[in-house]
């Protein structure tokens, strides 16, 4: 959680985009947000699948009872980048949709069924899902 948001960007950079492909690993992309309070760009990279052409992002931060800052962002200003193509951010809300989504989040990096455990039993969040729709 404290490594790879620093190494994440980099590779992803030199790569071409191909990191984490070539790794075997877990996909992930920069978002490129606006800040809800400073109306900065911010840039993180964040773990995502597709929904069919919809790419889906889980504001999981690692099973931490707080929501990441960028979730916040995209709340504030839902326009968004994610790779080189702009979107619109929407928090999905149906419970229907929310499991589905959340069970196809499980079956791409096993890790999300752990935050969910972890904030179940502590009584915590409900962990963000957020469908991105091109502009």
């Amino acid at each position: 959680m404290h490594v790879a948001p620093r190494i994440d960007p980099w590779l992803y950079r030199i790569t071409h985009g191909r990191y984490p492909v070539v790794m075997g690993m877990v996909l992930n992309a920069p978002l490129l947000t606006t800040g809800a309070k400073t109306g900065q760009p911010r840039l993180v990279h964040v773990v995502y699948f597709h929904d069919g052409l919809d790419p889906i992002v889980i504001a999981s931060y690692g099973g931490e009872p707080k929501n990441p800052q960028w979730y916040y962002n995209l709340k504030a200003h839902p326009e968004c980048r994610f790779g080189d193509e702009g979107y619109i951010a929407t928090e999905v809300t149906d419970p229907d949709e929310y499991a589905r989504l959340y069970e196809l989040a499980e079956r791409v990096y096993s890790g999300f069924g752990d935050y969910r455990a972890k904030m179940a039993a502590t009584g915590g969040r409900r962990i963000p899902v957020f469908r991105l729709t091109p502009c």
